[in-house]
C-alpha cells in the first residue's frame, strides 16, 4: 500500500514533535529535582533574603503580633519584641522553603507528565512513518 507524501510529512513532524515534547518534559522534570538536589534549603533562604515575608516581620502594622493598646488618644500599635520578630522570621523562612519545594514538585510533575504525553504521541507516529518511508 503505497501512502502519500501528506501523510509522511505528517507522520514526520507528529514524531518530531513528540520527541522535542519529551526532552523538554523529562528535562524539565531532571531540573526540578537537581535543583532541589543542588541547592541546599540554607543557600535559598540566603538568596532571598529581601523576600516580602521576612520582612514584614518588623512592621508594627503586620497582624500577627501587633499589640493594641488604647489610650485617650486612640488605638496605638506598639512594636514587635525581638522574640516576636525572631519567632515571625523562623516562621516565614519555613513557610519560604515549604513553597519552594511544592513549587518545584508541581512543575517535576508537570513535566514528568507531559514528557510521557508527547512519549505517546511519539511512539504512536513514529513506527508509521518508518513503515512509510520503508515501503
Amino acid at each position: 500500500m503505497k501512502h502519500s507524501t501528506l501523510v509522511s510529512v505528517y507522520l514526520l513532524l507528529a514524531s518530531l514533535v513528540g520527541i522535542v515534547g519529551v526532552t523538554v518534559g523529562l528535562g524539565n522534570f531532571a531540573y526540578q529535582y537537581a535543583y532541589l538536589a543542588i541547592i541546599s534549603d540554607e543557600e535559598y533562604l540566603a538568596g532571598n533574603t529581601d523576600d516580602w515575608r521576612i520582612a514584614q516581620c518588623e512592621d508594627p502594622s503586620n497582624k500577627a503580633f501587633a499589640q493594641l493598646s488604647v489610650s485617650w488618644s486612640g488605638t496605638v500599635q506598639t512594636p514587635p519584641t525581638p522574640e516576636q520578630i525572631a519567632q515571625c522570621e523562623q516562621e516565614a523562612k519555613e513557610l519560604m522553603v515549604n513553597s519552594r519545594h511544592f513549587r518545584a514538585k508541581e512543575s517535576a510533575i508537570t513535566g514528568a507528565i507531559w514528557g510521557v504525553v508527547f512519549l505517546l504521541l511519539f511512539l504512536s507516529h513514529f513506527p508509521f512513518f518508518i513503515r512509510t518511508r520503508t515501503q
